[in-house]
């Protein structure tokens, strides 16, 4: 009789899979998982938020069968990739996670008008009438 492996869909308590709801500082987070594994040649070559765990400020990346690499490694079965291929995956990753880059975040922030600034408008507009 073959020895079989029991596999399980169920995630350990307080595990959860990504999700495009998650706070902008948790998306920072895969994102900076994705650039550590970029940054070390290997493109993950699946990205599905499914395929990204969460669980307290740890993010795990998963599934894994789809990975290449930029170097030729001696006795590395991994397929090759491009920087072009890493780059096309940061933009699907970022697009999945609607993922805003912190430098347009900051930069929408400065522009938003606050409440002192919406009175003094409304008040300019009410006096001139």
């Amino acid at each position: 009789m073959p020895l079989r492996q029991s596999v399980t869909n169920a995630l350990p308590d307080g595990w959860r899979v990504a999700s495009i709801d998650i706070r902008h500082e948790v998306k920072r987070t895969i994102v900076k998982a994705y650039t550590d594994l970029h940054t070390r040649g290997i493109m993950h070559g699946n990205v599905r938020l499914d395929n990204i765990l969460l669980h307290d400020n740890q993010v795990t990346l998963v599934s894994l069968e789809s990975a290449a690499t930029i170097y030729r490694r001696k006795g590395s079965n991994l397929p090759l990739c491009s920087e072009a291929d890493l780059e096309e995956e940061m933009l699907k990753l970022k697009h999945l996670l609607r993922y805003e880059d912190d430098r347009l975040l900051d930069h929408a922030s400065e522009e938003t008008v606050g409440s002192e600034d919406l009175a003094k408008v409304a008040w300019t507009c009410t006096t001139r009438q």
